[in-house]
């Protein structure tokens, strides 16, 4: 913890907003400590594993990083890991927190207990099949640039959207994007947030550190 204090001081200046991305990476474990077995997707297959759940700003600053087995999956984590963040942080910067996170954290019950006045959430709508889309309600445009492997190579995506209160929980807005790749491919994604005070362009936008399924399609 302290040398994460210190990492934040050095970084800390460099944060204009609270919005922050919360990333896993699960590895392979070689130690001789005796963890649970699980999914390592970088060999494609069941082995010893240690997951990282790393905090990093929108402009790529890391922040922090807590370390776990497999015996609890990221919906669980995701609380200890905020709360260990949080002993980093200065109390004027602890509330009003906004976690982008990937399509893992989804649950009904999760969502619903990260609503609140300290924590928003911004995440995927897991297993959204189209349908979504109202052609007879107002749509809006805006253009993702998202940099290839060259940060200089960038690709221009064109994204229609609409939204609404999210049936499912009302303490969330759901984003129905439409996104056509510079090939002239559209498909259909639905983003959740439940924080009421970013724009919607942004909150798009702020999704783009979770793209890997916009750029393969």
């Amino acid at each position: 913890i302290k040398l994460l204090s210190l990492n934040w001081e050095l970084i800390s200046n460099y944060i204009k907003d609270k919005v922050f991305y919360l990333d896993p990476h699960t590895k392979e474990y070689s130690g001789e400590k005796k963890l649970l077995k699980g999914w390592c997707g970088a060999l494609h297959k069941i082995a010893k594993i240690l997951i990282g759940d790393f905090i990093h700003t929108l402009t790529g600053f890391p922040c922090f990083v807590e370390h776990y087995d497999n015996c609890y999956d990221l919906r669980t984590r995701i609380f200890f890991t905020i709360s260990l963040f949080r002993k980093i942080l200065p109390i004027g910067f602890k509330g009003g927190l906004t976690w982008v996170v990937d399509r893992g954290i989804y649950g009904l019950e999760t969502l619903d207990e990260l609503v609140g006045p300290d924590n928003y959430l911004i995440t995927w709508e897991k297993d959204y099949k189209k349908g979504g889309w109202n052609d007879n309600k107002e749509s809006y445009k805006i253009l993702l640039r998202i940099p290839k492997n060259n940060s200089a190579d960038i690709d221009i995506f064109t994204c229609e959207y609409q939204y609404e209160r999210w049936p499912k929980n009302e303490k969330y807005t759901r984003i129905i994007v439409r996104v056509t790749n510079p090939k002239g491919n559209t498909i259909e994604v639905s983003i959740l947030s439940s924080n009421p005070f970013l724009s919607y362009d942004k909150i798009i936008t702020r999704s783009e550190e979770h793209t890997s399924e916009l750029q393969s399609h």
